[in-house]
């Protein structure tokens, strides 16, 4: 009885251990895989959708009045979507059960989030978008001293800026070994 009960011991002992090296294999791979901004979509201001307008002429009489409103309160709210795409090179599953994200803008960060979920990346050139939703006051960026950067960027997501904008997007994947969060240092993808 007591040698089956150690084998029954040794037998869940290592499965943790296996169960843990697969963990830790497919945050490793995660780290590997390529990423490439996908996109935003669904930009709004105080409110106001953005995917069809690419000038402020297009904004009408109510979407002003908002924006006004908006600004007389002190706020100017944006709100958005960054798709960001991870595809897996490697021969095996990437996996997290969490990533924290912040975003730069010419090297200072602006904003910061967490996707609270399990992400996997399926091996062999798979991809999936991770989505990292954006919630953020302009006009308190702006009396950060970023107006400039921030108006460089507005214009260059409407194809209408001639000066670069240095995006910077990092990732800090976090995996679950047993009942404990493990997470890795911040991770440069753009």
């Amino acid at each position: 009885m007591k040698l089956k009960n150690c084998f029954l011991i040794l037998s869940i002992a290592l499965c943790g251990i296996l169960t843990s090296c697969d963990t830790v294999n497919n945050a490793v791979g995660f780290i590997s895989c390529e990423y490439d901004l996908g996109g935003i979509s669904n930009p709004a201001v105080a409110g106001i959708q953005l995917n069809n307008i690419s000038s402020i002429n297009q904004l009408n009489a109510l979407s002003m009045v908002k924006l006004a409103a908006a600004i007389s309160q002190g706020s100017l709210p944006l709100s958005a979507t960054v798709n960001v795409k991870a595809t897996n090179p490697g021969r095996t599953l990437a996996q997290i059960e969490k990533l924290e994200w912040a975003i730069d803008l010419e090297n200072k960060e602006i904003l910061q989030g967490v996707v609270n979920q399990r992400i996997s990346v399926p091996a062999n050139g798979g991809s999936t978008t991770i989505p990292f939703t954006l919630q953020l006051d302009l006009l308190q960026l702006i009396s950060n001293g970023s107006q400039n950067d921030l108006l460089n960027l507005a214009l260059n997501i409407a194809n209408a800026g001639d000066a670069d904008s240095k995006i910077g997007i990092r990732i800090k994947p976090t995996m679950l070994i047993g009942s404990r969060e493990v997470s890795m240092g911040f991770i440069n993808i753009s």
